[in-house]
Parts: C-alpha cells; structure tokens; sequence
C-alpha cells in the first residue's frame, strides 16, 4: 500500500518462541552475548519505539561488547569504533605493550604470562575461574567446543597480536601445548628468512604434527609448496 515497512532484526527472546523449551541454547546466546535474552514485553516496548519513530529497522538486543566481540571477526573495524571507545575496548596499545613485554622477559617468564593470559580467556569462554585450569588440561576435557574453540582463536588473535593458526586447537590439547604453539608463533619478529609466510606455513604445521624441523627440511617443503601453489593448485592450511 505504499507504506513504510518496519523490520528489527530480534536478538533472542526468553519467555516466548523456541528457547522457552531450549534452556541449552538460551544460556549457550546468554554466554556469547554476555547478556541476558530479552523479555517479550520489553521486546514489543522496543517495537512500539520504532515504529513511533518511524525508523525502518534496528537490532534489538542486550549484549555486552566485550563479550561479543570474540565471535566477531570485524570487531576491530572501523564501523565499530564508537563501541570499542565506549567500553573502553581499544586495546591496540595493550596489544603491543604485550608483545614488547613477551620480547624483553626470559623465555620461562614469557611462557608464564603467556599461559596466564591463555587461562584468562579460556575461563572467560567457559565461565569457569582461571585459577582452577591446570596446565596439563585439555581445553575439549574442560568443556570447550567447536565454536568455543573459533571464539578462543579470535580472542588469542586479538590478545596477541598474531595470526592464528586453524589447527592450533586440534588434537584435543592441552593448555601448555597451546601456550608453546603461541609462543612459536610470537617469536622471533626480525629476519625475513622468519617472516617468510611460507616458511611459517611449513614451519607451524611441522610442530602441529609433532615432527622434528631441520632448517633444510623446511626449506624443501616450503620450495615445494611455493611450486604447487604457482602450477595452480588450491592450498588450504
């Protein structure tokens, strides 16, 4: 008839609908979100808001930031930047103080902070305190699960600063594996020999494997995965 439409785009609903009956998957976005789900009535006063403002759509829900933003891949785009001021969550700097901090301390004390900021985000994500994660424990023994693990991974990017890799929480690992995988990763940052991606490549799916690295035997592998990927082959690492 010509008139304007109104769509909000719902977060979850508690007291109507499907998680009425699927409390697993209610405190599952409960524990993403960092929020509650809301109520039916609160939802609907927020209906009635946008339709008397005549906006033609809005998300609606509660959520925290920075609860949210380890599932968010684009977190730190520039979209989002009011947020990230608002909740206090640019933490480029800290990013970097980190690093530097990892590069002047010996290498027992940088496995130490790096193991205590791991056990910070692993019990972030599992709602458990940081102080009861031992070491020698596997993150999938813990309760951690697939996507648990993809929000673990886009937390450790952001904390550190690095890339990483798609295979680190594979193998059912414990936390001082990942601690060391990190710590391979995080290390030396000269040298272009090092920082060839190639060479990471081979180098990082050597130790996710478990097998021993000469400087030679990389660099055979890293030679044949440059030949494979220029004959037109797909890589997926």
């Amino acid at each position: 008839q010509g008139l304007p439409a109104c769509a909000p785009a719902w977060g979850p609903i508690a007291d109507v609908g499907v998680l009425t009956t699927n409390a697993v998957a209610r405190d599952s976005l409960a524990a993403r979100l960092g929020a509650p789900a809301l109520a039916a009535r609160d939802a609907l006063a927020m209906l009635e808001r946008l339709l008397l403002q005549g906006l033609p759509g809005a998300a609606v829900l509660d959520f925290s930031w920075s609860a949210l933003q380890r599932l968010l891949p684009t977190a730190s785009a520039q979209r989002f930047a009011e947020l990230r001021e608002q909740t206090g969550q640019g933490d480029d700097e800290a990013e970097q103080d980190l690093r530097l901090r990892l590069a002047e301390l010996a290498p027992e004390q940088a496995r130490e902070l790096v193991l205590h900021h791991l056990c910070r985000e692993i019990a972030g994500i599992l709602r458990l305190p940081a102080d009861k994660l031992g070491p020698a424990q596997s993150v999938f023994d813990l309760g951690m699960d697939s996507l648990m693990a993809v929000e673990l991974g886009l937390a450790l990017e952001r904390r550190f600063g690095i890339r990483v890799p798609p295979m680190l929480l594979n193998e059912n690992p414990s936390i001082e594996r990942i601690a060391e995988r990190l710590l391979a990763s995080l290390g030396p940052q000269q040298g272009t020999e090092e920082q060839d991606p190639t060479r990471l490549l081979v180098h990082g799916l050597l130790a996710q494997h478990e097998q021993a690295s000469t400087p030679s035997l990389a660099a055979e592998l890293a030679t044949q995965v440059r030949e494979t990927a220029e004959s037109g082959a797909r890589l997926i690492a």
